[in-house]
């Protein structure tokens, strides 16, 4: 009923349902299937509307999909994709947006290339572009890259606004070989408090015992014989640098950590080198002094 109701020239046109491409005049190519689908689009090209109200006020906006509930309803711009209830509800001019899920990309306005994929998840800013989010746990900036070209842009994980090529905020965890050229850590004294030399270095390190062993899954950590340390017996004697996974109870040891412990024994070895060296010079000058006699 009053389906394409104004069409005038528009050709290829297909519309099913009440007041599918109402208003369509002149555009072409274009299919609506749902009550009130593209029921304001009037010289619009090569669209595809499906649900009710699924891309209501497109008037001019060309090469838009949208699948659900008012899907894509406020939208006039182009090469947009939406499926899902009101999903891309709000866009209005941005265009080659992306949005997959109940209500996804449902705030973005004026935004462009943006992708949000999930239960009602939405990019950080309405009206930035290049922007991405999964599930409101892996989000993008600067996803520019199109056809083959990669995209130059960040992926944070956890975090909304990654200032990395990859950002993790939380613990990450790798089951194999991780190949890198640089380990960096914060550091920076601006970053502490109650900073407090490390004493009694030597003594930890001699009582961590160095062990050789096989894994009993090698997929968990390599074939063949192994060496470190067992991180029970670390925590005994530096628990600091001992964690516990609270899921599988199982523990890790932050091997790094130990540095501080060794440069510490170090220089308390050379201390009592020092001071060992002071005393043998002590007396081979008091030697000296009666074998001159």
């Amino acid at each position: 009923m009053n389906a394409l109701y104004y069409n005038t020239t528009g050709s290829y046109n297909n519309a099913s349902g009440v007041n599918a491409l109402y208003y369509n005049t002149t555009g072409t190519e274009n299919t609506a299937s749902g009550v009130n689908a593209l029921f304001s689009n009037t010289t619009g090209n090569y669209n595809t509307a499906s649900g009710l109200n699924a891309l209501y006020s497109n008037t001019t906006g060309g090469q838009n999909t949208a699948s659900g509930y008012q899907a894509l309803y406020y939208n006039t711009g182009s090469y947009n994709t939406a499926f899902g209830l009101d999903a891309l509800l709000s866009n209005t001019t941005g265009n080659y947006n992306t949005a997959l899920g109940y209500q996804a990309l449902y705030s973005n306005t004026t935004g462009s290339n943006n992708i949000a994929i999930g239960y009602d998840v939405d990019v950080p800013n309405a009206t930035a572009s290049y922007q991405l989010d999964i599930g409101n746990e892996i989000y993008g900036t600067g996803l520019s890259g199109t056809g083959s070209t990669v995209s130059t842009g960040n992926i944070g994980i956890g975090t909304t606004n990654p200032s990395a090529t990859l950002e993790v905020n939380g613990t990450a965890r790798f089951d194999g070989d991780v190949w890198a050229n640089a380990f960096l850590y914060s550091s920076d004294a601006r970053l502490k408090k109650d900073i407090a030399p490390l004493t009694g270095n030597l003594e930890k390190v001699l009582q961590i015992q160095p062990v050789s062993y096989l894994w009993k899954d090698p997929s968990h950590g390599g074939a063949g014989p192994q060496i470190g340390f067992i991180a029970q017996q670390v925590q005994t004697v530096v628990p600091e640098i001992v964690h516990t996974d609270a899921s599988t109870t199982l523990e890790s040891i932050d091997y790094v950590r130990m540095t501080p412990l060794l440069v510490g024994s170090v220089q308390e070895l050379n201390q009592k080198i020092d001071a060992q060296q002071q005393e043998i010079d002590s007396l081979k000058a008091e030697v000296e002094a009666l074998m001159s006699k």
